[in-house]
């Protein structure tokens, strides 16, 4: 029986899953994420970590804490729990398994603006007053947050060579950011 020199669709088939599989693997390590696509992905972790507060806090039935440290660069959530002896309530980091509680701020976000409404009275900017470089609101158990807005300057995504300005306002009954492209005022 003669043999033709060649190479059968089985060959090639696994030829173009191992190169394929290779592409995965290396083009992302090739090229970093955008700009835009790290701001996503901040923007989305941030939207997780308000929802899981927001059904936590109706399920234990206590006050969540949502903490943006400047220094740290973090976001923590923190659960109310016994009051001091001046009855003032403290608060503690919430500790789930499998879920994160705490997600890190990227880098090259500048904060402009913390604007936190508290009980019906006008927005406060919380950024001149933070106190230890942090800033907080909070998520009641009856399933709703105060009033937030933030600003920030994107320094890795440049407009006419300025950083790009975005905002996040939090909707108080869904409790999820809404995300502009331009800074928000109360």
């Amino acid at each position: 029986m003669y043999k033709r020199p060649g190479f059968t669709l089985l060959e090639i088939l696994v030829a173009i899953a191992i190169i394929g599989l290779l592409a995965t693997v290396v083009v992302p390590n090739i090229f970093p994420d955008r700009p835009r696509e790290e701001r996503e992905k901040f923007i989305d972790k941030l939207n997780a970590l308000m929802s899981f507060a927001w059904q936590n806090s109706m399920f234990t039935e206590k006050v969540h804490e949502v903490t943006f440290s400047f220094k740290k660069r973090i976001v923590s959530l923190k659960l109310e729990g016994e009051k001091d002896k001046y009855g003032k309530a403290q608060y503690r980091p919430v500790q789930r398994a499998y879920v994160k509680t705490e997600i890190e701020i990227p880098k090259q976000f500048e904060f402009r603006n913390f604007y936190v409404n508290s009980k019906g009275t006008k927005m406060i900017d919380a950024m001149p007053k933070a106190k230890d470089g942090e800033a907080y609101f909070y998520i009641v158990p009856d399933g709703l947050s105060q009033e937030v807005i933030i600003n920030f300057l994107d320094s890795k995504d440049l407009v006419v060579r300025k950083k790009r300005p975005f905002g996040l306002v939090l909707n108080p009954f869904t409790v999820q950011f809404e995300v502009y492209e331009e800074f928000k005022r109360p």
